[in-house]
């Protein structure tokens, strides 16, 4: 009796083995490009809360015109700052990853990097009058992550508003 034998011939196994190892490695070149925009995402998602909360805050909450900042929180509540929009300042702040400000401190200070372990970002809150138009004030956040890598490595998101200061 006589029997016909079939399957793959060595060369056939060899070019599906090229074919499959194709097509893993451009599937694994993608992981890096998914894990990059990924990250830069959540650092601008991060950005725009923190700076929403911020600029939320520099409403006038007296009839003195003075604003609040936050500044840390303590036992759950959020220590505030309290601000003259009217006159040119600037305040840099630590915040942590659910975006909640963690202290105050000098932006020379974080210039070499933050060792906190809780800082993923450095906060800059710019408050500069404009003396071409009276009661406006030119309030810029900057938010500059992560806070462990030196100034001239972190990506900065800027944010702009105008107040109006009675």
């Amino acid at each position: 009796m006589r029997y016909k034998l079939s399957g793959f011939t060595l060369i056939e196994v060899l070019i599906a083995m090229l074919l499959f190892v194709i097509a893993a490695a451009g599937l694994l070149t993608l992981f890096p490009v998914a894990h990059r925009t990924e990250r830069e995402s959540v650092q601008e998602t991060r950005a725009s809360l923190i700076a929403s909360g911020i600029m939320e805050s520099l409403g006038p909450t007296d009839q003195t015109a003075n604003a609040k900042i936050p500044c840390g929180v303590s036992h759950g509540s959020t220590i505030w700052e309290p601000v003259d929009p009217s006159a040119r300042s600037s305040h840099t702040l630590l915040y942590n990853s659910a975006c909640q400000p963690i202290r105050p401190v000098d932006a020379e200070d974080t210039a070499s990097g933050v060792t906190e372990p809780d800082a993923v970002a450095v906060a800059t809150l710019d408050l500069e009058p404009l003396a071409s138009i009276p009661h406006l004030t030119r309030a810029e956040v900057s938010v500059a992550s992560p806070a462990s890598a030196p100034a001239p490595r972190r990506v900065i998101h800027r944010y702009v508003t105008l107040l109006f200061v009675p």
